[in-house]
């Protein structure tokens, strides 16, 4: 790529005497900004050997001179007897280079992304060199709203992204109406961000795309039935939505939609009504939290017990629990089912008990407890003494919604 230097003057150099007549003979010399090395001007914008000034370059009867510069320089005027006219304060002259002279002669954008290479895409690999530059959209927007074409930046940077979730919260807009507050996450694949620039509310209709319309994935809505709800994307249109399926894994994605995050779960009731919830964060609770359990008669053997909990996703149970036996002092340890089946003791091995009813016949509480379920939304109790009571009340879920896959 050849570089053009620009003149000293507009566009040839002229100088006069002080009485205005031109500075037949005048002599300027060209230095390097610290007044002292000698630097080469040329006498046209093509800088080659052949092009080269003298160094002092002399003026002609008309105080004229073609000089032309790349860089930083100090100029000194000397008349034809070198006695010094003046000295310049170190001056810029800049080079334009090919890709550059042809920007300048373009007359429109259309013209300028020819030159550049854009076509209709306003991407241009520019590379790393000083000087090169990026031609955008006349809105000023990068091309790639989710950086996919921006290079050279570290994978480190990317990684960081994975498993990103904020906003997106769910909320009951009415009995069959799921509502999603705005915004992003990074996709299950870790591929890209899904974002809802507003909020968007769903109904138990068959999906069509834009909030206020249906959100099922396929079949009809059910009765006591726990839905997920995903957010998705089309990558090739450009456009996210939201989505509610019975499966917590593989929903049915609709046609161009290839990328998906579920962000949260709700309960249908007997009537096919969304059971009333509210969600912060990544913690879910019930308005009416349900007693689960109610058991008499219990064993020592270990029960599985089922949760008012999502289904086909592990989440942290929150419970408040009662416990006593009307023979004996007992303890009750709850635990996951993903543990050992362990026998707890009121005191001295681990685990300790959850709760200990040290007074027969009295039910002794406690919570709120938080343990993890399987996908079948059941948590692992046990006692040491048979006869026992155990009542369990699901206040709620903690759901990590993909953080930590």
């Amino acid at each position: 790529m050849a570089n053009y230097a620009l003149p000293l003057g507009s566009p040839i150099f002229k100088a006069a005497e002080a009485d205005g007549t031109p500075l037949s003979g005048g002599k300027l010399f060209a230095y390097e900004s610290d007044g002292v090395t000698p630097k080469t001007t040329w006498n046209s914008g093509v800088m080659s050997a052949e092009t080269a000034n003298i160094n002092p370059v002399i003026l002609d009867s008309r105080g004229e001179a073609w000089i032309f510069g790349t860089g930083l320089y100090l100029f000194v005027l000397k008349d034809s007897s070198d006695v010094e006219i003046w000295t310049s304060p170190p001056t810029l002259l800049l080079d334009v280079t090919d890709k550059a002279r042809a920007l300048l002669d373009d007359t429109s954008f259309s013209a300028m992304r020819t030159t550049l290479g854009l076509g209709t895409a306003a991407t241009y690999d520019a590379g790393d060199e000083a000087g090169e530059v990026v031609l955008l959209e006349s809105s000023g927007k990068l091309p790639a709203i989710d950086g996919s074409q921006l290079t050279d930046i570290a994978s480190a940077t990317v990684s960081a992204l994975r498993g990103y979730l904020a906003g997106m919260a769910l909320s009951r807009g009415a009995n069959q109406t799921i509502s999603v507050a705005a915004g992003i996450a990074r996709d299950s694949s870790n591929v890209t961000a899904i974002t809802l620039s507003s909020g968007m509310s769903k109904t138990f209709s068959n999906w069509v795309a834009l909030s206020g319309n249906g959100g099922l994935d396929t079949g009809t809505i059910s009765d006591n039935t726990w839905y997920h709800v995903w957010s998705f994307y089309d990558v090739s249109n450009v456009l996210s939505d939201v989505l509610i399926s019975a499966h917590a894994t593989s929903p049915t994605m609709p046609s161009g939609y290839t990328l998906k995050r579920r962000i949260g779960s709700f309960l249908t009731d007997g009537t096919s009504f969304i059971t009333g919830f509210d969600q912060l964060g990544d913690e879910f609770l019930w308005d009416d939290p349900p007693l689960d359990v109610e058991s008499t008669g219990v064993g020592t053997t270990k029960v599985d017990n089922t949760l008012t909990v999502p289904t086909g996703v592990q989440v942290h149970a929150i419970i408040n629990v009662t416990f006593g036996n009307p023979d004996d002092a007992a303890s009750l340890y709850l635990s996951s089912p993903d543990v050992d089946d362990e026998q707890a003791a009121s005191s001295g091995a681990g685990p300790l008990a959850t709760i200990v009813a040290n007074t027969t016949g009295t039910r002794w509480s406690g919570g709120p407890q938080i343990i993890r379920t399987n996908t079948s939304a059941q948590i692992r109790s046990r006692n040491d003494a048979a006869n026992a009571s155990i009542d369990i009340s699901t206040l709620g879920w903690v759901d990590r919604r993909g953080r930590d896959d």
